[in-house]
């Protein structure tokens, strides 16, 4: 890893070098040439470069002898530090030289200001210069000879793999068929009995999490209501009942849980888990538990006169005994063979992304982006099985991954010794003395120890009790920040120490109760990731615009969407001169206005786009700079109320569009003037239609898109009859259509939908039938039905049991789960 440091290290010098020319070139450094210590500090940092250059091949070799050669290991962390100090001083260098704030007077005070600064850092490069030189003597001294012959006889190239392949969509166990069995069938037989544990153990690592993971993905759709909770080790009751009633959320289609469970005592979770759970067959998953007090605190929370089935999973074998009867097993080890497959812990690969460009640790490739670099870079972890899928969406790129407990701990391991990284989760006082990065997991941080001479340079809370206040020390020693990550946390606003730090690439305060960004934001001149996606902002200050290196900004002040994929109708007002923002990747989610719309044209780096409020007579000007976005991914246009037009014939898209989401009326006689801009681009896998007004004849112009994957209609079809032509939508797998009120026919021919997994017919009450032909839908899992006519749903609940019923009931019998609603 310090041969990456190095690395990353060598390009941030050769960037402020760049800075010298510049200068130099334009004539804006001669004055200040005179003062020898900025003329020194440049000369200091090209020797330093040309050193660790030298050193670069070396450092590759001896990473492989570090861990069985003390004398490497030594030199190595010396490397490392000296590293680290040398990339402190460059970055406050580099902000220094280039800082343009305050006026007039305040500039000439900067420059005696900066005479001192200038000697104080050129004293501390020469310094580490010397560092460095006497290291690498007493590299020369000792016996690291070999590596180094080793070094420069080594084979220079790398080894590619195909990084663009998407994950393998079936996710299989490996070793543990017999185990999979055994729980399948205790979940699964003698549902006269009530209330089953079962219970999986053994040491960490052996492959308890996926195994249950894989049978509950498998069955959960097979019961009214599942959840899923991990539990920590220094597990609150409280916190254990809350994440149990959010999990249940995700089963609530009726709404019975929406209630606020912030302040809630024990007393008050317990009854509502109850209610819920009453009567229905649910199954719930304790993962990772650690004593059997756990389920003695939390077992009045479930009913006794319900099918219920609990599946704990713990290293700790008298919590394998609260299994009923014998529904317990035990894991070993596997072979050799089998162990490369094993994964655990949830990661969320598009921030992770962000966060690995930010942190500088990708370059830029030709004809690729940092993203798409590091894009390649997760594809590789999980080539070398070291993560695995968890989630997906539905054209089947991946959502979330994860990692397996003994990788995970590897990794703590070899961050907290090679100063990477440490996480502090309140367990014990730990320091964030000796690390760059610090992972915040408890909100009892006054254990942590801090120190002056370490420089942090990332942030990242996980806990939502977590206090502003309580971070503030840390914000005010760590002004070499370069990511502060705040997603989740409760904090209301934003402390001015934030905006003191110049090296800040990283913002995050998604999920936070923020209602204002102060117009100091502008001083954030390194700034590449805004995030405040479901924060509480209701407008940007004039200075966001200033941010010329900001690559992703992400805003929005209610994120209810009416429909899965088709985004708040309510955004925010971007500044004028967001045309200067030519490097931003993502803008999600603004109103239009004519200066707006104006503006996005210059925004050709643009992947994602979510805009609202748009007018019919502002549609021109938008499909215009729509026109420039040529790499273009996700695009999302909203009408400024559901009665407005929107006139997109003129739409051009790019063909590198795969996702897109209208919202507002359009005209059914240009139907097919609008879709022929997209119905030639095979990558066009999600499409979201909201108040389209859609007949029979005008959603037939959607039949020509065959790379569909999923299609959702929301209050988009006044047709009465739907029909699904032989060979259409051959990779669509979900179909959602909601509020059509003078839908009464659904034809599917055989051959159609051919890949289609759920259906989701909602508030259709002229739907008095099932689709005809969906017995030809043999790929069909779930099926949905919510406000259909009342003769559909008792049919389908078979209360009456009559033949005809039983002929009902018969068509769908291939669907593993059906759920109906009046």
């Amino acid at each position: 890893m310090a041969e990456g440091v190095v690395g990353m290290l060598i390009l941030k010098l050769g960037s402020a070098l760049a800075i010298e020319a510049i200068k130099v070139g334009t004539g804006k450094l001669c004055r200040q040439a005179k003062a020898s210590s900025i003329a020194r500090l440049f000369g200091q940092i090209r020797d330093i470069k040309e050193e660790l250059e030298s050193m670069q091949s070396f450092l590759q070799e001896a990473e492989r002898f570090k861990d069985t050669d003390n004398t490497t290991a030594s030199f190595i962390n010396k490397i490392r530090g000296l590293a680290f100090e040398i990339e402190d001083v460059v970055d406050e260098f580099t902000y220094k030289l280039e800082d343009k704030h305050g006026g007039f007077s305040v500039k000439i005070k900067r420059q005696f200001k900066r005479i001192s600064t200038w000697r104080r850092l050129s004293l501390k490069l020469r310094d580490i210069k010397l560092k460095l030189e006497n290291v690498d003597r007493r590299k020369a001294r000792y016996d690291m000879r070999g590596i180094a012959i080793e070094a420069r006889n080594s084979d220079a190239h790398c080894r590619s793999t195909d990084q663009t392949s998407y994950f393998p969509i079936e996710e299989n166990l490996v070793g543990i068929d017999e185990s999979k069995n055994l729980l399948i069938n205790w979940l699964t037989s003698d549902f006269q009995q009530e209330n089953v544990i079962s219970t999986v153990w053994g040491m960490g690592g052996v492959g308890k999490t996926t195994l249950v993971a894989h049978v509950y993905n498998t069955l959960k759709i097979d019961f009214d209501c599942a959840a899923w909770v991990t539990v920590s080790k220094a597990y609150q009751v409280q916190d254990l009942l809350k994440q149990i009633i959010r999990e249940l959320q995700k089963s609530d289609l009726k709404g019975e849980l929406r209630v606020d469970i912030v302040d809630m005592e024990k007393r008050s979770l317990v009854e509502i888990i109850r209610d819920f759970l009453r009567g229905k067959k649910y199954l719930l998953v304790l993962d990772d538990v650690w004593g059997i007090d756990i389920w003695f605190k939390i077992r009045d929370a479930f009913p006794t006169n319900s099918t219920s089935r609990f599946v704990i999973t713990s290293r700790i074998h008298d919590v394998a005994l609260l299994a009923t009867g014998n529904c317990m097993v035990e894991l070993k080890p596997l072979e050799a063979h089998h162990s490369w497959e094993l994964f655990c812990k949830e990661a969320f690969w598009k921030r992770l992304i962000r966060h690995w460009v930010t942190a500088g640790f990708i370059r830029e490739t030709e004809h690729k982006t940092m993203e798409e670099v590091a894009e390649g870079y997760l594809y590789e972890l999980v080539n070398r099985s070291l993560l695995q899928v968890v989630e997906r969406n539905e054209s089947g790129r991946v959502r979330s991954c994860r990692m397996h407990d003994i990788i995970r701990l590897l990794a703590l391991a070899k961050s907290n010794e090679e100063r990477f990284c440490r996480v502090h989760d309140g367990s014990v006082s730990s320091s964030a003395e000796n690390t760059r990065r610090l992972s915040i997991q408890s909100p009892n941080i006054e254990q942590l120890t801090l120190s002056s001479e370490v420089q942090l340079r990332s942030i990242y809370v996980f806990d939502n009790g977590l206090t502003i206040d309580s971070l503030k020390p840390f914000l005010k020693s760590f002004k070499l920040l370069s990511t502060l990550d705040l997603q989740g946390s409760k904090i209301r606003r934003l402390p001015n120490e934030i905006f003191n730090m110049f090296n800040l690439r990283f913002l995050g305060l998604r999920d936070t109760e923020v209602e204002d960004i102060p117009k100091t934001v502008g001083r954030l001149q390194k700034l590449e990731v805004l995030d405040a996606y479901n924060a509480k902002l209701l407008s940007l200050p004039e200075s966001v615009v200033t941010l010329r290196k900001l690559r992703y900004l992400y805003v929005a002040t209610d994120p209810k969407t009416n429909i899965k994929g088709v985004v708040a109708w309510t955004g925010i007002q971007v500044p004028n001169g967001i045309r200067h923002l030519t490097d931003l990747q993502a803008l999600q989610l603004v109103e239009a206005s004519s200066e707006t719309l104006c503006h996005l044209g210059a925004l050709t780096e643009l992947r994602t786009l979510s805009i609202t409020k748009v007018q019919r007579e502002q549609c021109v000007d938008l499909c215009n700079a729509i026109m420039n976005m040529t790499h273009l991914v996700s695009l999302a246009i909203m009408a400024i109320n559901e009665k407005e037009t929107l006139e997109l014939e003129e739409l051009c898209l790019p063909p590198t569009l795969s996702k897109l989401e209208i919202g507002g009326q359009l005209d059914r006689k240009r139907m097919p003037q609008i879709v022929s801009s997209f119905s030639d681009h095979e990558n066009i896998t999600l499409l979201a239609l909201a108040f389209s007004k859609l007949d029979e004849d005008s959603f037939s112009c959607l039949l020509v898109l065959h790379g569909l994957r999923a299609l959702w209609l929301d209050k988009a079809y006044e047709g009465k009859r739907l029909h699904f032509n032989a060979m259409t939508f051959p990779k669509l797998r979900l179909l959602s259509i909601s509020d059509a009120p003078q839908l009464n026919d659904v034809v599917v021919e055989e051959s159609a939908l051919q890949s289609l997994v759920h259906l989701s017919l909602t508030d259709c009450p002229e739907l008095k039938a099932l689709p005809d032909g969906i017995e030809h839908l043999r790929t069909l899992e779930k099926l949905y039905l919510r406000g259909v006519s009342k003769d559909l749903t008792k049919k389908l609940q078979n209360k009456e049991k009559t033949n005809e019923c039983n002929d009902y009931l018969k068509k769908i019998n291939h669907v593993r789960r059906v759920t109906v609603y009046p």
